[in-house]
């Protein structure tokens, strides 16, 4: 994965977190559909909390910093 690179259309995943050995993963992945100021707006397909796969609202997105979110690995 590699941080900075999205384009618009590209899959990411967003860490709410830095991940760490002993809490679970806290990320968000979904489709770019934006990206300014040092900011992607993201349509949101997963969210994991500590770990845990959480309910996504249909149509939901967010706004995350470019330097914590990823390419997601195919």
């Amino acid at each position: 994965m590699h941080a900075h690179e999205a384009n618009i259309g590209e899959v990411v995943r967003s860490y709410d977190f830095k991940p760490m050995s002993d809490r679970g993963d806290c990320f968000i992945e979904g489709l770019v559909i934006g990206k300014d100021d040092g900011m992607y707006e993201i349509v949101v397909q997963k969210r994991v909390f500590d770990g845990d796969v959480v309910e996504v609202t249909p149509g939901e997105t967010v706004r995350t910093a470019v330097s914590y979110t990823h390419l997601r690995a195919h």
